[in-house]
């Protein structure tokens, strides 16, 4: 007998062994080369990748960086137009985030609608760019070898399964594979998060515009030049088709910036490029920026000259949703004819 229960715990420190080794050394190999069929679980999880397959049947799906995870309260939209609304945004670094996030998005949603929150930075994004954020956003990438990097970086191929899967979330997280499918076995739920994630009131301008060294550099670093890319342009090009694809209705938003942050002239010129935009797509877009609006001269609403603070969120998010619904009712008219 006491051998019997001493091979059992021997078997079992040898499972358990083998369990850690394969989290270090093969778990990250084996999903890169073969681990398509286990990764693909919905119980995975990394960071904004986690939220969107968990959202439970998104309607209204809120794509982009910062500007969406800051301004837009998901709660005043969905009561008021009574879509189940989720806000995928992440203060994430460049395009390829907001395209690997759609990816992911669509693989397990099939919302009505869909918010493309376009930064005016983005706008200026390169493809030498772009491979430079993915690298900073992505820490394990140094460790690649270069054969496995050139499909994350020199072809960026947003076609490669490891894209469209979601898989390059798991380089060197060997250790979330095995906790997830536990998870799975031992059906657990994880807890689903909005991306909602407004900076407190108390964050404001007021402070910094009285100070004249602090107002002299925000007034220094105000946007004066813009030079969209046709990297750029095509990226979203390509997000508005993967949208299309997948039936729902891609909408474009601009979010407003504070009056310091860009002349008129410059938010004139992003403008022009969204309308272009919009016009050869064929979808709506909603421009915000106007350096006389309300929003954009309340120094209360704003956390810093690019970000509003929670007071501004729900301000501008009550704005979008009159545009939005209204656009919703007027869709609906024009579908019943």
């Amino acid at each position: 007998m006491f051998r019997v229960e001493k091979s059992i715990r021997f078997s079992r420190l040898i499972i358990l062994s083998l369990v850690f080794l394969l989290g270090i050394f093969c778990i990250d190999r084996f999903i890169y080369y073969w681990g398509t069929s286990v990764a693909v679980s919905p119980y995975w999880h990394s960071e904004v990748f986690n939220r969107v397959t968990h959202a439970d049947n998104a309607e209204v799906l809120i794509i982009g960086g910062c500007r969406a995870a800051l301004h837009f309260d998901s709660d005043i939209i969905q009561n008021v137009v009574h879509l189940k609304t989720f806000n995928a945004g992440k203060a994430a670094i460049g395009i390829g985030n907001m395209e690997f996030t759609l990816n992911t998005a669509l693989t397990y949603q099939k919302p009505k609608y869909v918010l493309i929150v376009i930064d005016p930075n983005n706008l200026e994004e390169t493809l030498d760019t772009a491979r430079e954020n993915l690298i900073k956003s992505i820490p394990w990438f140094s460790k690649l070898k270069a054969q496995d990097k050139s499909y994350f970086i020199e072809r960026y191929d947003f076609n490669h399964p490891i894209y469209k899967m979601g898989l390059f979330t798991f380089m060197g997280k060997g250790d979330e594979l095995i906790r997830a499918n536990l998870r799975k076995m031992t059906k657990r739920s994880m807890v689903m998060q909005d991306g909602y994630e407004p900076r407190e009131s108390d964050q404001n301008l007021i402070r910094e515009l009285n100070d004249k060294k602090r107002y002299q550099n925000i007034l220094d670093s105000t946007k004066k030049e813009l030079s969209p890319s046709e990297f750029a342009i095509e990226t979203y090009h390509h997000m508005i088709e993967m949208v299309k694809k997948h039936g729902a209705k891609p909408i474009l938003v601009v979010t407003p910036m504070h009056r310091l942050y860009a002349t008129n002239d410059l938010n004139s010129r992003v403008k022009k490029v969204i309308s272009s935009l919009s016009q050869k797509e064929s979808i709506p877009s909603f421009v915000y920026l106007d350096n006389d609006a309300e929003i954009a001269k309340n120094d209360l609403w704003w956390s810093d000259t690019g970000h509003l603070n929670r007071l501004g969120a729900e301000v501008f998010t009550a704005n979008f949703i009159k545009d939005f619904k209204d656009y919703i009712n007027l869709k609906s008219m024009r579908d019943k004819v």
